[in-house]
């Protein structure tokens, strides 16, 4: 999947920190993600190694229960999106960002054309 540049709304970063206990520097490191920057780029903006920087990815795959980098930051996005019923958005903001759509549609079309199990075996 390809991450484009995606707008981050006001408020993310909080709503971040209460929703998966991210730290300071996880939700910059997140933000650098979404942004489109490359581990050693994010490592070098910080300052740190890449190792450090990959440390801290783990961490908050754990932590957001995520699988992948794509989709902690589509979880994270999506944490902006526009909710159903009420219309309500986490951190208090209206409207979805086009980028989240476009990412999330991106992601719902991924996950639904997922190849299907291998067929059972069968013992002789």
């Amino acid at each position: 999947m390809t991450l484009i540049a995606a707008h981050w709304p006001d408020g993310l970063d909080a709503a971040l920190a209460r929703a998966f206990a991210f730290t300071g520097a996880e939700v910059e490191i997140l933000r650098l993600l979404a942004g489109g920057l490359r581990v050693k780029d994010i490592a070098a903006r910080r300052r740190r190694s890449v190792d450090t920087i990959r440390t801290q990815i783990r961490s908050m795959l754990e932590k957001s229960e995520t699988g992948s980098q794509d989709q902690l930051v589509l979880t994270g996005l999506n944490m902006a999106a526009p909710r159903g019923g009420a219309g309500g958005r986490a951190g208090g903001e209206r409207g979805a960002a086009p980028a989240v759509d476009a990412l999330t549609r991106e992601a719902a079309a991924a996950a639904t054309t997922a190849p299907p199990p291998p067929p059972a075996s069968t013992p002789p």
